[in-house]
């Protein structure tokens, strides 16, 4: 969904499905390798999952989230890469 991508200068990101059951993948362009890792929140801040994904090559990546085990809501997704941050909605139905 275009409504909830994120774009910067160096960074496309989005989440499909979206809302989602269990499993959600993220979707981004990155324009150079880069370090990435994402951290969830829930709608009071608290840190629901925080993961380093590594290097990433250049292009398209895909990085998927399984068994989220969480109550329905709309949570934050923190996308970091190298030392840009990009924050996206993603909403979880169960």
């Amino acid at each position: 969904n275009i409504d909830n991508a994120s774009v910067n200068h160096d960074i496309q990101i989005l989440n499909y499905p979206n809302p989602f059951n269990s499993h959600t993948n993220i979707i981004f362009f990155i324009k150079k390798k880069s370090h990435v890792s994402i951290t969830i929140y829930n709608s009071l801040g608290k840190t629901i999952k925080d993961v380093d994904y590594g290097y990433r090559n250049e292009g398209y990546n895909i990085i998927s989230i399984d068994n989220f085990n969480e109550p329905s809501g709309i949570y934050f997704l923190k996308f970091t890469v190298s030392d840009i941050n990009n924050v996206i909605k993603i909403i979880h139905l169960k």
